[in-house]
C-alpha cells in the first residue's frame, strides 16, 4: 500500500512511501469586490495556501466491498482557514463524484493539519480518480481556485 507523506500532520512514513507533495501557489479570486486603494497582491488579500498533502492509500479495491481513502492536507492563510473546505475524488472517465468534509486535526485555522475521509463504495468505477480540494476560503472571504487544488489521484480497482 503506497503513501503520500504529508510531514507535520500527524502521518507516519511508511515503508516505500512517496515524498511529500507541494503544490506551488493557487491563483486566489477574491469573494468581493478589491478595494482599488488595496495593494494588488498580499498575504491579506490571499486565500489559504496549500502547503502538504497526503493521500493514503493510493491504492484500493472495491470489488468485495468499500474503502476508506484519508486526505490530509497543510492549511495556511494568516486570516484563519474556514472549516467549509472539502475534498473530491472524481472518476477521470465517469466524472463520478464523492466528497468529505475536513476537519482540523492539528494546530489552528491559521496554519493546521486539516483532515478528511472519503468512502469509496463497493461497485464504483474502476480507474483512475483525480483528488481535488474544493471550497477553500480564508475568513475574509478570499477563495483560493486553481489546479493547484487539484493534489493527486487514486487507483479504483473494482468488478465494474
Amino acid at each position: 500500500m503506497a503513501a503520500v507523506l504529508l510531514t507535520g500532520c500527524g502521518g507516519s512514513t511508511e515503508p516505500g512511501a512517496e515524498e511529500p507533495q507541494t503544490p506551488s501557489t493557487p491563483s486566489v479570486a477574491p469573494s468581493q469586490a478589491e478595494d482599488p486603494g488595496a495593494p494588488a497582491s498580499g498575504a491579506a488579500n490571499d486565500g489559504p495556501r496549500v502547503t502538504k498533502t497526503f493521500i493514503a492509500p493510493s491504492k484500493v479495491d472495491v470489488t468485495d466491498g468499500a474503502a476508506k481513502v484519508e486526505i490530509r492536507a497543510q492549511l495556511a492563510d494568516e486570516d484563519g482557514v474556514e472549516p467549509s473546505s472539502t475534498a473530491e475524488v472524481v472518476n477521470t472517465e465517469s466524472g463520478e463524484s464523492l466528497t468529505g468534509s475536513f476537519e482540523l486535526v492539528t494546530g489552528g485555522a491559521q496554519n493546521g493539519a486539516w483532515k478528511a475521509d472519503i468512502e469509496i463504495p463497493s461497485g464504483a468505477p474502476g480507474g483512475s480518480w483525480a483528488v481535488r480540494i474544493a471550497g477553500l476560503e480564508d475568513a475574509d472571504g478570499n477563495v483560493t481556485v486553481g489546479d493547484d487544488l487539484n493534489i493527486g489521484s487514486i487507483e479504483v480497482t473494482s468488478s465494474n
